[in-house]
């Protein structure tokens, strides 16, 4: 990065990417470079105030190139690759290291901290930060947690040998192999101190009742259908679904579209027409599903139903870099739930990775050529799918055929 553009930087302001550092203290570009590899990378700019000025650092500047070195080579976890600029400036000079996004085997830390970007500020990571930095990783998956209040009996073996013969993994000399080791050879259960437990994939995908549990409780889908156009305001209709993975996605799909149809008449036959393709909204919904953040306990996913619209709120940021900007282009998956996302390709909940996007646009064009909405709330930890009803659709209080 050349100073003409690291001066534009320092014009723009503080931001995300952009930390300003008035004098040199190792101690303070550490949990900033750290921040920056651990979320999008940034720009530590060191002889600048934090309203732009630029004053310049009076130390020798082959000093501070040489404890920059040894801080990148020496000071974190693993060694953090960056690239290093300098421009004299009245009596000093102004430093900087450009910081690219770094992901090995686990996050970067810098004084046994895995520090983490926050808006203007690199911070020590909260829990659920910290979560989403080891899911980023790869290092802890929140599928793969393992869950001890619950045990073997818990699991649906029918359901699970189902599973196996629709992916062709029945033996067919009908010597299949003992339950127990094909639980753990599929990260059903996992074994810790002595004892036998689903993990947190394994009970969603093949539990018999997967919200029996505390921590589990909230891990459904709450649908709810409103006569106004604001939540809170007339509710006319709602129903949690609960069960597996599939169960939530099937329940949902059925509790919407039994809720209203729109009619037309071709010549003197009646026509029904569905509030939504079913396409769309199966995608959408199993997208919240398959992808939610299941680290975030106490939060459902949302089905709101409106006169002009269906919203499927799902807790959690996108994951693992991914933008919305990705999501909409298809064709790039980076799942958060990689578990949960091949079984949901195997039973047939959902299109192949990273086209769900593209298929829910598709789907809306063909019914009522209105465009999906799709949004990211980063502060409240959520995503948002909005499908817009046909404008003669009406409000679900007055097209309902309940049933």
């Amino acid at each position: 990065m050349q100073w003409d553009e690291v001066r534009q930087r320092i014009g723009a302001g503080e931001s995300r990417t952009v930390e300003f550092k008035l004098g040199f203290d190792t101690r303070k570009v550490g949990p900033a470079a750290c921040a920056f590899a651990n979320s999008d990378g940034g720009i530590v700019v060191m002889g600048v105030s934090d309203a732009g000025g630029i004053v310049g650092v009076p130390k020798d500047p082959h000093e501070v190139h040489e404890e920059l070195t040894n801080l990148l080579n020496t000071g974190f976890n693993l060694p953090l690759t960056a690239s290093y600029g300098r421009h004299p400036r009245g009596n000093g000079w102004v430093h900087w290291i450009h910081v690219p996004r770094q992901r090995n085997w686990e996050p970067k830390q810098y004084r046994d901290v895995a520090w983490v970007r926050r808006e203007r500020s690199s911070v020590r990571p909260s829990p659920e930060e910290l979560q989403d930095l080891y899911n980023a990783f790869g290092f802890v998956k929140t599928e793969e947690r393992l869950l001890t209040g619950a045990g073997v009996h818990d699991l649906d073996d029918h359901r699970f040998r189902q599973y196996l013969s629709g992916r062709g993994l029945e033996r067919k000399d009908g010597r299949e192999p003992d339950i127990l080791d094909d639980y753990r050879n599929f990260d059903v259960v996992r074994d810790w101190e002595g004892q036998t437990s689903p993990t947190l994939f394994g009970l969603l995908a093949f539990g018999r009742d997967p919200q029996r549990l505390a921590i589990t409780r909230s891990l459904l889908v709450r649908n709810t259908a409103y006569r106004a156009a604001s939540r809170g305001k007339g509710v006319l209709f709602a129903a949690e679904a609960h069960g597996r993975l599939d169960e939530q996605v099937n329940r949902t799909t059925d509790w919407a579209l039994s809720l209203g149809r729109r009619e037309t008449r071709v010549g003197i036959r009646r026509v029904e027409h569905p509030l939504l393709p079913i396409d769309a909204l199966r995608e959408a919904v199993t997208n919240a599903v398959i992808h939610r953040d299941y680290a975030i306990t106490g939060s459902a996913i949302l089905v709101d139903l409106f006169p002009d619209r269906m919203e499927i709120t799902s807790p959690g940021r996108l994951p693992n870099g991914m933008t919305v900007a990705k999501v909409q282009r298809g064709g790039i998956s980076r799942p958060r739930n990689p578990l949960m996302a091949d079984y949901g390709v195997d039973v047939r909940l959902m299109e192949r990775r990273g086209m769900g996007w593209p298929a829910i646009e598709d789907a809306m064009a063909k019914f009522n050529g209105t465009s999906p909405r799709f949004e990211e709330y980063r502060d409240e930890r959520a995503v948002r799918v909005t499908l817009f009803l046909k404008p003669e659709a009406g409000s679900p209080g007055e097209n309902l055929d309940a049933g």
